[in-house]
């Protein structure tokens, strides 16, 4: 039972409705409609279907569809017409899915399932036809029984009659009576065989009624199954359309067609789909204000677009852009047509010209010519200039020639006359060249002469690489009874034919020649000691040690450590320097930059320039350096040094000789312990043929509390045949407590004959004597220390002492070494060494010393700068001290007791 949401009865269906009896088909059709329409509504609505009853009508009410019912059942099962209403009624259902809101695919899914539903009832239907039929044809079959009964009761009845007239014939009146029953009996036998006969009739008609009626249903049904399954074809056709599509329909197909896109300056009137295409609108963008017309403009809308009206009065333009109109021409024009809405006025040129020729203001000797909205003046008759003041034009100096020719704008330009290529100089010194000049020639010396022209002397090359510690922390990371390798980064230019960095970061030596370096490094470490040691690795591997210096406990100051030191290289050698440090410590501090900067300068040996290594080796050693006395140190060559024949260094030991004039360099190295109330000293002298000595270079080291400390010295100077230079360590007071030998004193040279090198040296000491100075007294105009000159050799103009700055008067390598003894309560004092050339103060490198005490009471000790560089003509070094962490430095010794000394040597370029 099926009822309505008020409770009230709709619908019956009792258990005999699938039977095909008369007057219960319209309950099969009405079910099946009804079904049908309702798992049609479960789907399309959110909430289902509603089935109501309306005065004996039925309804089905689903999400955004009413469908009507009535008349659907309305029929008998002996009418015909009843299925066309039905068809009819299937054809509206289809209609009114397509138009509700559900989804192409859900509505081809639908039709899908009632199609297979109609085939199940089909199928149903023609059993229940086949069973009807088998009980009519046992119904017929009675009645043809019966019927043939009738007929012999009939046959059997005439003859009775026949016979009973054959008696009445004979005269048997009284049968006359009996014979008008039995023809009644007859007639009512007859009348019964015909009502038989039409009752037999009748249900055959009524038989052939259903079954044509059962015919026509089952044809309805296969023809909507068809109708179906083609609606559902369209369907699915439909449900494969995108957004941009719409689907067009036939009886039998369909087709997704694309969208008409509206076109530009169009918008959607409808949109597209699903059935229908899109229609499109013209959009006024005049009145959206999607117009680009200037505000001097009207917006004018057209079909798809619009214009823009003419510029309005006083503007002219193409309405999208509006100027306004101008008022006046610009200087040397006037005004030739008026503004119009689409061009501004035109003017013309004025002719100066034309005019007074003094309201031109062109010069007497220019002509005026007219142009495009002024004018101009011209030079001419061999001037130039602007043309409002013309100037003859200029004949070439001597020496020079025409180059460009004077012309009305351009003065005339002249080139030099190159006198060299020409042949037109004289250059008579031997040994010069012609060089030109502007306007002349000079006649400087040529390679490999050098000098300043007006004598030329036979010179030879050097270079310089000057680089800054690059692995600083790694370094400073060294751990305790370990080493690390210093490598270093170029901080300033060099030839890259004698210079290279080796796949391990070392410096390489790309051609064979003498090499002299020099690396500080400040360093603060808790150590009883660490040290710097260098070696050169030879193309073939073998490691040569060159120099080391030890450096004690620093107390927590910064100090400064370095080693030094010259050899003869191999092409492809390199140079590596190694930092150890001893048992149970650490480096608290180490400085970069010009705190860790090494110099190194090469020289091309092919002249026989050499170098010597040796070692201390002084017998005795604790016994014969005594309180005032001068000790000197003895030394051995090393097993590279001895194992060849150097014709330019000689030794008998403590003496060191120079068979041949020339010039060298020299860095020793000593290690000492020593428990001095004050202070020890080492010098380094240099004593000239005949037996005339005087110091090189001394250093101080301070009291060194029972721990190993380095001393070092070095210098350069110019020697003649048979001068010498010899060492000694001594002390006011008997406090030397050890003294190491061997790889811990060593010592090097370098020797460049004078018959391959021009060079000039210096020695000096610096012009310092009082207390309480922060630069070096600041007498220097950058705050320098300043030099009086003790020993100079120096030909003319190489190497002059100017103003107490060492300064190079021609181009070439400068080699230095200065000691200078402090005392001082900075938390650490520096001295550092920069170039000057011109008005440019470049800083190089610097050491430190850590804190010593306060005037009169405290304890000496030594700073030292070495370093090489490469000079310009008129460069020089300046030479600086600076207090850091506070305090001030308290004194410098004096010039009296040589505690401040400088030794220079300058070679010359070829």
């Amino acid at each position: 039972s099926i009822t309505s949401r008020n409770g009230e009865s709709v619908v019956y269906l009792p258990d005999q409705v699938w039977g095909l009896r008369p007057g219960k088909a319209e309950e099969m059709w009405k079910l099946s409609l009804l079904l049908l329409f309702f798992v049609l509504f479960l789907t399309a609505g959110a909430q289902g279907p509603s089935i109501t009853s309306r005065n004996g009508d039925l309804f089905v009410v689903g999400k955004n569809l009413t469908l009507d019912l009535t008349g659907s059942v309305d029929c008998a099962p002996s009418t015909p017409s009843c299925f066309p209403s039905f068809n009819s009624k299937i054809s509206s259902l289809s209609a009114a899915v397509r138009s509700s809101s559900v989804s192409a695919q859900a509505q081809a899914d639908l039709l899908v399932a009632v199609t297979q539903s109609l085939n199940t009832t089909a199928s149903t239907r023609l059993s229940e036809l086949g069973q009807s039929l088998s009980n009519l044809a046992a119904s017929t079959s009675s009645l043809e029984s019966r019927l043939f009964s009738v007929n012999s009761s009939t046959v059997s009845l005439t003859k009775n009659i026949s016979d009973l007239a054959s008696v009445l014939g004979s005269g048997s009146t009284n049968l006359s009576g009996r014979v008008d029953a039995l023809l009644t009996a007859q007639a009512s036998l007859q009348q019964r065989a015909s009502n038989q006969e039409q009752a037999l009739n009748a249900l055959n008609n009524s038989l052939n009624l259903q079954l044509f009626l059962q015919t026509a249903a089952i044809g309805n049904l296969q023809t909507l199954t068809n109708t179906l399954t083609t609606r559902v074809a369209i369907l699915e056709t439909c449900a494969t359309c995108t957004r941009e599509q719409y689907c067009v329909r036939s009886a039998q197909s369909a087709t997704c067609v694309n969208c008409t896109p509206c076109a530009s300056g169009y918008t959607d009137l409808r949109p597209c789909g699903p059935t229908q295409d899109r229609t499109c609108q013209d959009i006024n963008e005049c009145t959206t204000g999607r117009f680009t017309c200037d505000p001097h403009a009207s917006c004018i809308n057209t079909p798809g677009s619009y214009t823009c009206s003419p510029c309005s009065e006083r503007y002219y333009g193409n309405g999208t852009v509006c100027h306004a109109c101008s008022t006046v021409c610009p200087t040397g024009y006037r005004i030739a047509a008026p503004c119009t809405d689409t061009a501004d006025i035109v003017c013309t040129d004025v002719n100066e010209c034309t005019l007074n020729r003094k309201l031109t203001g062109c010069d007497t000797t220019a002509a005026c010519v007219n142009g495009p909205g002024s004018y101009s003046c011209v030079c001419i008759n061999s001037t130039w200039g602007d043309g409002f003041n013309c100037a003859p034009c200029t004949p070439c100096p001597t020496g020079y020639t025409v180059n460009v020719t004077c012309n009305a704008t351009t003065d005339r330009t002249c080139r030099d006359i190159d006198e060299c290529a020409t042949g037109q100089f004289s250059c008579p010194v031997v040994g010069s060249r012609c060089v030109n000049t502007p306007g002349s020639y000079a006649c400087p010396c040529a390679p490999p002469y050098a000098g300043p022209g007006s004598y030329c002397l036979l010179a030879n090359k050097t270079q310089v690489w000057i680089g800054y510690i690059s692995n600083v922390a790694a370094v400073r990371a060294t751990p305790a009874s370990s080493s690390t390798e210093v490598l270093f980064q170029q901080n300033f230019s060099s030839d890259a034919t004698v210079f290279g960095i080796s796949a391990a970061n070392r410096l390489r030596f790309l051609k064979g020649g003498v090499i002299s370096f020099a690396y500080h490094q400040d360093v603060s470490h808790n150590c009883n000691y660490v040290f710097l040691a260098a070696f050169y690795l030879n193309p073939g591997g073998s490691l040569i040690e060159i120099a080391r210096e030890l450096n004690g406990n620093t107390g927590g100051n910064m100090d400064g450590i370095k080693v030094a030191g010259n050899a003869a290289v191999l092409a492809g050698a390199e140079l590596q320097i190694y930092f150890y440090t001893n048992s149970g410590c650490s480096v608290a501090a180490m400085n970069g930059g010009a705190s860790g900067v090494l110099s190194v300068m090469w020289a091309d040996n092919r002249t026989a320039s050499t170098a010597w290594i040796g070692r201390g080796n002084t017998p005795n050693a604790l016994t014969t350096f005594r309180a005032g006395s001068a000790a000197y140190v003895q030394f051995t060559p090393t097993a590279v040094t001895a194992a060849t024949t150097n014709p330019f260094i000689t030794l008998s030991s403590p003496t060191f000789s120079f068979p041949s004039a020339g010039v060298f360099t020299f860095n020793y190295f000593q290690d000492l312990i020593l428990n001095c109330p004050s202070y020890y000293y080492g010098d380094s002298w240099y004593r000239a043929t005949g037996g005339t000595e005087f110091i090189l270079s001394r250093e101080l080291m301070v009291n060194s509390n029972g721990v190993w400390d380095g001393l070092n010295l070095g210098g350069s100077w110019t020697v003649g045949p048979s001068g010498g230079v010899l060492y000694n360590l001594l002390s006011g007071q008997t406090c030397l407590t050890a003294i190491d030998q061997g790889d811990w004193a060593p010592i090097t040279f370098a020797f460049y004959p004078a018959s391959a090198w021009s060079v000039a040296t210096f020695v000096g000491q610096a012009s310092v004597q009082g207390y309480m100075y922060n630069f070096c007294g600041g007498y220097g105009p950058g705050g320098e220390c300043l030099f009086n000159a003790l020993q100079t050799v120096a030909l003319p103009s190489m190497l002059t002492f100017t103003n107490g700055r060492l300064t190079a008067g021609v181009a070439g390598t400068l080699i230095f070494n200065y000691y200078q003894d402090i005392i001082h309560n900075c938390a650490y004092a520096t001295m550092s060494w920069s170039k000057v050339s011109g008005s440019t103060t470049t800083l190089i490198g610097r050491e430190s010393v850590g804190f010593t005490g306060v005037a009169n009471s405290g304890l000496w000790d030594g700073l030292n700068n070495q370093g090489m560089l490469v000079v310009a003509a008129g460069d020089s070094v300046i030479f600086t001290l600076q207090c850091v962490g506070g305090g001030s430095i308290q004194q410098l010794d004096t010039l009296a007791g040589y505690w401040s000394t400088l030794t220079a040597t300058l070679f010359v370029d070829p």
